[in-house]
């Protein structure tokens, strides 16, 4: 079983590679206007944007430090999922001014947007150049003859050079591998590895393509006024100066917040995809030994919860890369779509068994399953401030799951296939409203 999931991921991994190497086929590299455009706003320019939007020049290091210690005017930018701070960076600190630090986040963002947008990987650039003092500036002029004569827009904080001679797979931000992995009965952590190995060699292979994305992300970002750039041509590096202040993303806490409901939805409906795309495996057996309508009918299921999976997974990936004030407008649509297809497999499973003792026994579990599911959210709010509404949620959620046992002991006699509809029905609007409970109580205990 394992070597057939790890032969069916070697599979899967080489024809994602072989579609990205396609994709990047498509990418034409920054033509010489594109250049031309990129240095359009040279030294005087860089320097006026720098003077109004930046510190105070400092000495030495010395004042640095007095200025990281005593000041919020300065930011220390740290490598995160969109850039790498160069370890190597010897004659710069990799502090910027706020409106600098929120320019250099929105550049990372657009620039995978950019890149999933064309069907390729996220990637990281590497920030090689940020500020210098005084004396980094004197002793730079001495080993490099590309650094500027005079003043430089680098003491000012406002400033930072990307290097385009290569960049690192962003493996944390890759929605689209991420989908892949939902795949099937697959070995995720091989596949995983398989795309990082090729994907890490891309982006030194294919660098110029890479380049070529970032550099006309920066040149609408130049357009709309948020930067001013010049493209380098004695080093391999974009030299950036912020154009005006940039507004402040959302406070850490709240980013925090978003990025946790993000993650924990996340790990709920990828769960969930994995268990439907189990149930449809199982349905596809029984379509196999049916006949007739039942087996039209079966068939018909399938093709519509598999159609729902696909539109959920769709769903799933709109919400990498939400800021906290997207999370909630993406959860809900999510959630929907989420709990009708928990509720159509519900129907669909029971739908297909032809015996009373087969749904009997399917619908026993299910009530135990959702019985233990019901005495925790009771348990959370006992101890959580939730308010009156969600604690309602859940008391109706153990009076309909009453009514339910009740149901089930009335399948015997009568119309059995009216009966295992309106029993399926009943099973598949109560695991969709607990999932939906259970994710707004969760929600709200956390926020308490």
């Amino acid at each position: 079983m394992e070597e057939r999931a790890t032969a069916r991921a070697d599979s899967l991994a080489k024809r994602l590679i072989a579609r990205t190497d396609s994709a990047f086929g498509t990418i034409e590299v920054l033509s010489a206007r594109e250049k031309s455009r990129l240095r359009r706003y040279l030294q005087d320019e860089h320097l006026a944007r720098a003077r109004r939007l930046g510190l105070d020049p400092l000495q030495d290091r010395r004042a640095v430090a007095r200025l990281m210690a005593q000041s919020e005017n300065a930011v220390r930018l740290q490598t995160n999922d969109f850039y790498i701070i160069d370890p190597e960076m010897s004659y710069a600190v990799p502090l910027v001014v706020p409106p600098a630090a929120h320019l250099l986040g929105r550049i990372g963002h657009r620039f995978q947007q950019d890149m999933q947008a064309k069907a390729l990987p996220p990637y990281r650039f590497i920030i090689t150049n940020v500020l210098r003092t005084g004396i980094d500036q004197t002793h730079l002029r001495g080993e490099n003859a590309n650094a500027a004569q005079g003043q430089s827009t680098h003491e000012y904080g406002t400033s930072f050079d990307i290097f385009y001679g290569r960049f690192h797979y962003a493996a944390s931000n890759d929605s689209l591998a991420r989908s892949a992995a939902r795949s099937g009965r697959i070995n995720r952590a091989h596949l995983r590895e398989r795309l990082r190995e090729a994907y890490l060699r891309f982006g030194k292979k294919r660098a110029r393509k890479i380049k070529a994305v970032l550099g006309r992300t920066l040149l609408r970002m130049q357009e709309e006024g948020l930067l001013v750039a010049i493209y380098e041509r004695q080093q391999d590096v974009f030299h950036l100066t912020a154009a005006r202040e940039v507004n402040a993303p959302a406070t850490a806490e709240e980013e925090q917040n978003a990025t946790v409901r993000r993650q924990r939805l996340y790990a709920n409906t990828e769960s969930l995809l994995a268990d439907i795309a189990n149930d449809i495996e199982e349905l596809r057996e029984q379509a196999k030994n049916a006949s007739g309508d039942a087996r039209q009918s079966l068939q018909n299921d399938i093709a519509a919860l598999q159609d729902e999976r696909d539109q959920l997974q769709k769903e799933l990936t709109r919400l990498d890369g939400a800021s906290s004030s997207q999370v909630s407008d993406a959860r809900s649509g999510l959630l929907q779509n989420r709990t009708a297809l928990v509720g159509n497999v519900e129907r669909a499973r029971i739908g297909a068994m032809q015996r009373s003792s087969e749904v009997r026994e399917h619908v026993r579990t299910r009530i135990q399953e959702m019985e233990r599911a019901i005495t925790q959210l009771e348990g959370l709010v006992e101890y959580a401030e939730v308010g009156s509404k969600r604690r309602q949620q859940v008391t109706d959620l153990r009076t309909r799951l009453g009514k339910l046992e009740r149901q089930l002991g009335a399948l015997s006699g009568g119309d059995f296939q009216q009966k295992r509809s309106d029993l399926a029905d009943a099973v598949a609007r109560l695991s969709a409203n607990l999932q939906t409970v259970s994710e707004n109580v969760t929600e709200a205990a956390l926020q308490s």
